[in-house]
């Protein structure tokens, strides 16, 4: 069976640590709730990778491969503040139920994963949420949701986030969405209690992003 969700975790969240375990602690009653795959971001441990190359010139492969691996480290971190987390390296192995995914593994090898900056891990959830056939893509960060000139924007269609600029969304994102159907919607991992509610059906502030 599918999941219902992918649930991206923003690695922002590490610069508010009260929040971040808190919400792990949310993350472990929503995934026995509901079967969720919760898909690390990269966080200080990709941006030290972005440094690297800053100062470097690495090839885009090697920087790519070095931020895979960030996302796995930050996998790591979450589950062991997420209660009874259960770890993945293969989206074949999400059969037991629940579980978060260290991605490099299969996001190394993914060609529809080119190696380039403008490919951060809201694209890597977005593909694994087509891989597995999930109409549902949550992006939890430290913002509310997508803002245009200070003005949150509560629901916009992903071929319009180009050209609205500032977007937290990476630019790779909005094509696995259109192409795959997939829904995505953007929280705060500061507000408590919100992707309980998103997963219950419930008004949630954030901006929901839709396929087309």
């Amino acid at each position: 069976m599918r999941p219902s969700a992918v649930v991206k975790v923003g690695g922002s969240l590490l610069e508010h640590l009260d929040a971040l375990r808190r919400l792990c602690r949310e993350l472990g009653r929503v995934m026995g709730r509901w079967r969720v795959l919760v898909v690390p971001g990269g966080g200080v441990f990709a941006d030290a990778v972005r440094r690297v190359d800053s100062r470097l010139k690495l090839s885009s492969l090697t920087s790519h491969l070095m931020a895979l691996m960030a996302m796995d480290q930050y996998g790591l971190l979450l589950a062991d503040l997420i209660p009874n987390a259960r770890v993945v390296r293969r989206l074949e192995e999400l059969e037991g139920g629940s579980a978060i995914i260290l991605p490099y593994l299969e996001a190394s090898r993914d060609p529809e994963l080119p190696p380039s900056w403008s490919v951060t891990s809201d694209a890597v959830a977005a593909r694994m949420a087509e891989r597995l056939g999930v109409e549902r893509l949550v992006l939890v960060k430290d913002v509310e949701g997508v803002f245009v000139d200070g003005r949150l924007i509560e629901e916009v269609e992903a071929s319009r986030l180009a050209e609205l600029g500032g977007a937290c969304i990476d630019s790779y994102t909005p094509r696995i969405l259109v192409r795959a159907g997939i829904t995505c919607y953007v929280v705060s991992g500061l507000r408590e209690g919100s992707l309980t509610r998103l997963m219950e059906g419930l008004p949630v502030k954030g901006t929901r992003v839709l396929p087309r």
